[in-house]
């Protein structure tokens, strides 16, 4: 008699490990029509899939899916326990796998490189607005420490500033007594402000493009905003612009309000472009040609898909430009 209490307290407790409400099936296992053994078998729930507990009798989960309701063991329902250490393991993965890339481009990050325009303005911060620390001239050695929204940031003899990145090269440049005349009669002002503005926007935007495709086919996880935990669609534009040092808000209808609004008839490679029926709950980037990359679904992940026709075409709300 005392075993069976034991039994039945234990078994209780493993129970309550286990809440109504969201949780995780931990492997592929069928749905039974009443909670016995025998039981007549229905559809299959597959590892990893969300479902709705609605009920826990001895040993037995009832849970809903989208389509179907049914029962099966409470073995094949990730505990609470154990969803926090799942959520554990990959958020020390995550941070170890951000850990290893900033090694990584803390050892890369420093390279020379060379002015390749008559004169630019070394700036304090990395805009156009900001007080000049010093000015560099054609082939001047920099050493660049890092980049950012298209200006890379420097030290140049002996002193640290900002210059856009798009005048500086790798190489030294090879002038003739034409083009220094050209260059001459350019107004620094004017190259780091209307020449760094386009043309940096233009090189940041492809970057940002082949950084979000090459995750293509990545899963879609709901709240997801890492490669080893998966993506919802602001998680992923989220995670690709922190690689480029820029933070954005954590929502679809949360970024409409980062970087500057641009037409549909002006976008670019890298602009945000978000969707709704009622207001906003999805955002892509843009791509080029009609197109952009997107965390869509849990069936098809990160993919790509025209905005030209179908859904995104018809619940096109406006888009953003991060990189001016």
């Amino acid at each position: 008699m005392e075993n069976a209490e034991q039994n039945s307290q234990e078994s209780e407790q493993t129970e309550d490990e286990i809440e109504l409400g969201k949780n995780i099936i931990e492997e592929n296992t069928k749905l039974k029509i009443v909670p016995a053994i025998n039981a007549t078998e229905t559809i299959e729930v597959k590892k990893d899939e969300e479902v709705n507990v609605t009920e826990i009798i001895n040993g037995w989960v009832c849970v809903e899916t989208q389509n179907t309701k049914g029962w099966i063991r409470k073995e094949k329902i990730l505990t609470k326990a154990e969803q926090e250490k799942i959520a554990q393991e990959q958020q020390a993965a995550q941070e170890a796998a951000e850990q290893q890339v900033a090694q990584e481009q803390a050892q890369n990050s420093q390279k020379t490189m060379y002015v390749n325009a008559s004169t630019v303005n070394v700036r304090k911060e990395p805009n156009t607005s900001s007080e000049i620390v010093t000015n560099a001239t054609m082939n001047t050695e920099v050493v660049v420490q890092s980049e950012e929204g298209g200006w890379s940031k420097v030290t140049v003899n002996g002193r640290d500033g900002y210059i856009a990145t798009n005048l500086l090269s790798a190489t030294r440049q090879t002038t003739s007594r034409s083009s220094t005349t050209r260059r001459s009669t350019t107004s620094t002002q004017t190259q780091d402000t209307t020449a760094s503005t386009t043309s940096s926007a233009s090189s940041s935007g492809a970057a940002v493009v082949a950084k979000a495709k090459s995750y293509i086919g990545y899963k879609y996880v709901y709240g997801g905003s890492s490669p080893s935990t998966g993506f919802d669609c602001s998680g992923f534009t989220s995670y690709i612009y922190k690689q480029f040092g820029v933070s954005l808000n954590r929502t679809a209808a949360g970024q409409y309000s980062n970087g500057t609004a641009v037409s549909r008839a002006n976008l670019q490679p890298g602009d945000l472009v978000m969707f709704g029926k009622s207001g906003i709950n999805h955002v892509g980037i843009y791509i080029g040609g009609g197109m952009i990359v997107h965390a869509e679904n849990k069936t098809t992940g990160v993919t790509t898909d025209t905005i030209n026709s179908g859904y995104y075409n018809n619940n096109y709300v406006g888009a953003r430009r991060i990189f001016n």
